[in-house]
């Protein structure tokens, strides 16, 4: 280490200063004053790491390091993956991390000689905790190594130097999220490895009497020795996103950004020790990181009601500005309604379902067309999620086919005990039926049983005419005789059933004897097989001749609700049984020709639904039946159901609320607002799947004119595929897609991104393949919904973009105000800037690319972006070295603790002198060319959307058109449009 002596000397001078203050945490110790020494003088910037591996290591843990080191927010760092066998000789290397595995060598004493010659000569090493039982007391500067019980918990921070408070900090916040990541009972059970008493080492963080992670400074170097708590490889956070060991829980955002600062800030210590200033990225333009909404729109009644121009209104009032993602298949959110859909059979023998891709957003079925809308009958408002099963919404269409008064219909029974016949038109681009007529009696009386009508069309008195049969809420069993004017005659109960609740029938040959039998199912659990017998009245059936097949279906589990349609599934002849059931899926009860039936699972498709499985899956209580819905001679599936949503493709010509979306997308591009892609998949959803659903998602965009390129999309409800750990982010990627600013992982934790402590630091990155890198990574952040989760994430300055469902504020904007001003209070608290999420996520993806050159001369140090741009770095200076003592010359700049921030859109220098007071931009939130003169400053912004300046100060806009507000001793000055160039000039009077 450079200038050993003065700065231990230096250290000793902190550490009394500590004791004399009696500061033992890490935001307390950030108050000592520093030094104001001068950079180290003609040095060019530069931090080189080595990850050391032999033939013995698995190379994923490698790789999965240099991509946190690659990807790190550290600027200047090059990272190499380097083999003991090539290397006899470290000092090229300004930091040198083992791999892991090589804990585990038989003999680690020449790869700890190795590390010692190079530690003595002022290289920095990291240590696995592996390695505290491996090398020697002396080297590690510790005398004892115990193992740790169970996960480290109640953890102290001993007071240390600034330069090393950023690792101890990182391991506090992260020692505090961890036990509320919803997998924590697994983490919680995982080796945590040995701690240790700290003999020359200084302890950073220690539990109990043991420390946990230490640092030795040995001869003109130093070595860390960690925890496998962090950084953590049990909890997925690679940048590859894939399981390793197929142990690791589910990806977390704050795993893999807490990963990254570890690695980048030990190397960031390396970079402060060589030269006495790290630099650091900044995600966002001119030296301050960036925040955006990210409101997802999808809901009708809020497309109805233009919740998408209050919102954004409100925005103007709080100088912020909105970014929306439309869903493609617009929903009623809350809403169940009974409707009947169908698949069509695509065997030429037998039976092949597939899922309707195309509307199968909520359906695994394709919607009949009734009046230019689909075929809906009554609804249930507020009923509950999607993704729950609710016994208590029992509503259902009860659909079946046949002729009355000499036309084809579709008729349905309803919760409501009505008749609703749907005289079938024609099958065009979907089948069409017309507006529904009720069942009446000849005096033109609706027919209604108590509630629940289950109806079916049999002629059963031998007139040649079908009559009516239903079933109904109260255990009866109903029949009407028809007439050949399509009206219903009321007669006695066709059969006392002695079942409770609802009756569900079914008609047709089961035996084979050429009479048809009657199938009873209930909403009890019980199915019941009454034979038919023909005499002079017709058909008719007795208790004495039946069989009882609930057994069966209690032993398949099928649950209460059993709704039964015949067909011949298997082709033997024999007619089959298939059950609706509450769950929407479909069981099929095979039969043997004389009355017997064997359970053979659920009808299957070829997609899983959102459950993860292949069964059909219709809306809850489904009830089955089998028509040719196209004429094509094969009979189709046709499903009544309970159905969530209702949902509507929005460039279909039956979508309700296309004028009023159009009008407000109009509105949106007119203002330059970002609308992006609300992408919907579930857990099962194959890699096909979602390459259809992402190309007819640009298909509607474009059908609106929409931008269909330069867009990234987020995820609806949040669900990534599980069928790969990426499929998902490269179907996204595939389809032309930037980013995902907004999704649970892979095999999910189950908790929503805003609410999960694996989220709260959420930084972001380039979604690492075989091939190169591909998606830019950037999960949607905890503000508003954890303010003090919040502040962690304003403390690591990670982009943040905020979910909102702004769907419902046309009800009232009290609880959109609330999170207007939270993140309002936010940004001015943590100095962001406020932007639309494509330049959020254009300035982050920057960012990670960006490079610089560094170096001192004279005094001065000179830092230049190496190519145009409009970002910003944080200069963060040693213990060594004061913020304070110097003068910059960047056109924006800003002092934070002991960093520096500072555009880079020209080569910036920074000198000795006093602490700059004048007036000055601190932030400008787009690019732009600025030019800075002695009394204000010219700024010519280069893209549209909100244009916002601030100024440490007092100033004037000398342009029109721009609104002035003075809060916190600043000047925000903020416009709305077009680019547009701000003139300003310094002033003690501020005009509003």
């Amino acid at each position: 280490m450079k200038h050993l002596l003065l700065r231990r000397m230096a250290a000793l001078i902190l550490l009394l200063c500590l004791v004399l203050t009696a500061c033992t945490q890490p935001d307390e110790a950030a108050a000592v004053l520093h030094e104001a020494q001068p950079l180290p003088d003609g040095q060019t910037y530069g931090v080189r790491a080595a990850v050391l591996y032999d033939e013995s290591c698995d190379m994923a843990p490698v790789e999965d390091i240099v991509d946190w080191l690659d990807q790190s927010s550290l600027l200047g760092l090059t990272t190499e993956a380097v083999a003991l066998t090539e290397t006899t000789d470290l000092s090229a290397y300004d930091l040198v991390i083992p791999a892991p595995a090589l804990a585990e060598v038989p003999d680690c004493a020449a790869l700890e000689a190795l590390l010692e010659a190079y530690t003595m000569d002022g290289g920095i090493v990291l240590l696995d905790n592996g390695f505290a039982a491996r090398f020697s007391t002396d080297y590690l500067g510790i005398s004892e190594v115990r193992p740790i019980e169970g996960c480290p918990a109640e953890l102290q921070f001993p007071a240390v130097g600034e330069d090393l408070q950023p690792l101890q900090t990182l391991v506090e916040d992260y020692a505090g999220l961890y036990p509320d990541f919803y997998d924590y009972d697994v983490l919680s059970q995982q080796d945590y490895g040995v701690g240790f008493v700290a003999d020359e080492a200084q302890a950073l963080v220690t539990l109990g009497e043991l420390a946990l992670y230490t640092y030795r400074e040995y001869g003109e170097g130093a070595v860390l020795l960690t925890n496998p708590l962090l950084p953590n490889f049990y909890s997925l956070g690679n940048l590859s996103m894939t399981r390793r060991t197929g142990e690791e829980t589910a990806f977390s955002a704050t795993t893999s950004s807490m990963n990254r600062l570890f690695y980048g800030g030990v190397a960031s210590l390396a970079a402060k020790e060589k030269f006495g200033y790290a630099l650091q990225r900044v995600y966002g333009y001119h030296g301050s990181p960036s925040m955006s909404w990210e409101l997802h729109y999808e809901e009708i009644t809020g497309i109805a009601h233009n919740s998408m121009l209050i919102f954004s209104e409100l925005c103007r009032e709080y100088h912020q500005i909105p970014s929306f993602t439309l869903i493609r298949s617009s929903y009623w959110w809350f809403l169940r309604t009974e409707t009947v859909t169908y698949l069509l059979n695509q065997a030429e023998e037998g039976f092949d379902y597939q899922m309707d891709w195309e509307e199968s957003a909520y359906s695994s079925g394709t919607h009949i067309g009734c009046d230019g809308a689909w075929l809906q009958i009554n609804s249930i408002e507020d009923a509950g999620s999607y993704f729950r099963e609710y016994p208590e919404y029992d509503y259902r269409a009860y659909p079946c086919f046949g002729e009355i008064g000499g036309r084809e219909v579709l008729l349905s029974g309803s919760a409501d005990g009505k008749f609703y016949a749907y005289e079938i038109l024609e099958y065009s681009d979907r089948l069409q039926v017309a507006e529904p007529t009720l069942l009446t009696d000849p005096d033109g009386y609706p027919l209604q049983v108590s509630g629940y009508s289950a109806p079916q069309l049999w002629d059963l008195n031998g007139d040649g005419i079908p009559d009516l049969i239903s079933g109904s809420s109260d255990g009866r069993l109903l029949w009407y005789a028809g007439t050949a004017d399509g009206t219903f005659i009321p007669q006695e109960d066709l059969l006392a059933t002695d079942l409770t609740g609802q009756v569900l029938p079914c008609l047709g040959d089961v035996n084979g004897d050429g009479v048809a039998d009657l199938i009873l199912g209930s909403g009890c659990g019980t199915l019941v097989l009454y034979y038919g017998q023909t005499g002079g009245s017709g058909l008719s059936f007795s208790h004495k001749s039946m069989a009882a097949f609930s057994r069966l279906c209690a032993d398949a589990e099928l649950g209460d609700f059993l709704a039964p349609a015949l067909v011949d599934w298997n082709g033997d002849g024999a007619q089959d049984l298939v059950l609706g059931t509450f769950e929407g899926y479909l069981a099929i009860l095979l039969g043997d020709g004389d009355g017997g039936f064997a359970f053979d699972g659920y009808i299957t498709l070829n997609e899983w639904n959102y459950k993860e499985n292949d069964r059909a899956k219709f809306g809850n209580y489904a009830v089955p039946v089998f028509y040719d819905v196209n004429g094509d001679g094969a009979l189709d599936l046709v499903c009544g159901s309970l159905e969530y949503g209702l949902a509507y493709p929005i460039d279909s010509p039956y979508f309700p609320e296309r004028e009023a979306l159009e009008a407000q997308v109009a509105y949106a591009l007119e203002n330059h607002f970002y609308v992006g892609i609300h992408h919907y998949t579930n857990a099962g959803a194959s890699a096909e799947r979602e390459a259809y659903e992402l190309q007819r998602h640009l298909e509607a965009f474009e059908a609106y004119g929409l931008p269909t390129e330069g867009i990234g999309c987020n995820l609806h409800t949040w669900y990534s595929s599980n069928f790969g750990d990426t499929q998902t982010f490269d179907a996204e990627y595939d389809a032309g897609l930037l980013w995902n600013s907004g999704f649970s992982p892979a095999y999910d934790t189950g908790v929503a991104p805003q609410y999960a402590a694996e989220n709260v630091v959420a930084l972001p990155f380039l979604l690492e393949k075989e091939d190169g890198q591909t998606l830019l990574v950037q999960d949607n952040s905890v503000l508003p919904y954890e303010m003090e989760w919040s502040q962690i994430s304003g403390k690591y300055g990670m982009p943040v973009c905020v979910y909102y469902h702004c769907d419902f504020v046309y009800e009232g904007d009290a609880g959109a105000r609330d999170y207007l001003q939270k993140l309002s209070d936010f940004q001015w608290q943590y100095g962001y800037n406020f932007v639309r999420e494509d330049q959020l996520m254009a300035a982050s993806k920057e960012a990670l690319g960006l490079t610089v050159k560094a170096e001192t001369r004279n005094g001065a140090l000179t830092i230049a972006a190496s190519g145009e741009t409009c970002l910003g770095v944080e200069i963060q200076f040693s213990q060594h070295h004061s913020a304070e003592a110097f003068s910059v010359d960047a056109d924006v700049w800003s002092r934070r603790g002991n960093s520096l921030f500072v555009s880079l859109n020209r080569p910036v220098t920074l000198t000795a002198g006093t602490n700059q007071t004048a007036p000055h931009l601190t932030q400008v939130n787009l690019p732009a060319e600025i030019t800075v003169g002695a009394n204000g400053a010219e700024i010519a912004f280069s893209e549209d959307g909100m244009l916002q300046a601030v100024v440490e100060g007092k100033a004037v806009a000398a342009t029109p058109g721009w609104e002035t507000e003075f809060r916190d001793g600043k000047t925000i000055f903020t416009k709305y449009g077009e680019a547009d160039t701000l003139s300003l000039r310094y002033s003690e009077e501020i005009v509003p």
